[in-house]
């Protein structure tokens, strides 16, 4: 056997080694894609809920004696909003939040509410929704840390130059905690 034999099979080993090596890097950074993307409809997901607590409780209001006019318009506007953009972002569940703990903290004001079941219905769900989306909130950014780190290694980065694999974003609270 020539040299130039040996020297071909040996870059053809470290190629096929190189290869390897870089289609588990990429099926890694895949993985972790995927599992960001379930957290993110996660998110989706209990956010449309939600939506639907909105929905319901525009309807109670709408057909009820309690009447705070300005939380009527406001309950108002954000269920169409969220009829016309299909809205799920992180940006109007802000909104959301703080127009929900509004509307669903009206039994002071009104006592027949307090007695209301559908009300008292959405309140429980509306806990329960905002654990949910608490919860998914925390979970998503822990992935989307790992994420982003493990995308911006340096070895790593040759592949995501080839892939072009997106960077997540990290959801930041507001300044009210929301």
């Amino acid at each position: 056997m020539s040299a130039a034999y040996i020297i071909i099979i040996i870059i053809f080993v470290i190629l096929i080694v190189l290869g390897i090596i870089g289609i588990g890097f990429y099926n890694k950074i895949l993985f972790r894609k995927k599992r960001v993307e379930d957290k993110l409809n996660s998110i989706k997901t209990s956010i449309k809920e939600r939506n639907e607590i909105i929905r319901r409780l525009n309807t109670l209001f709408a057909n009820s004696s309690f009447h705070e006019d300005d939380l009527m318009l406001e309950l108002n506007d954000l269920y169409i909003k969220i009829n016309d953009n299909s809205d799920t972002t992180l940006n109007l569940m802000n909104n959301t939040d703080k127009l929900l703990v509004k509307a669903l903290s009206l039994e002071s004001l009104y006592q027949e509410l307090s007695k209301n079941q559908e009300y008292n219905s959405l309140k429980e769900l509306f806990k329960d929704n905002q654990y949910k989306v608490m919860y998914g909130v925390e979970t998503y950014n822990e992935e989307v840390s790992e994420y982003n780190t493990y995308r911006n290694k340096p070895i790593i980065s040759i592949v995501n130059k080839v892939c072009k694999f997106p960077d997540y974003d990290i959801y930041r609270k507001d300044k009210n905690g929301i």
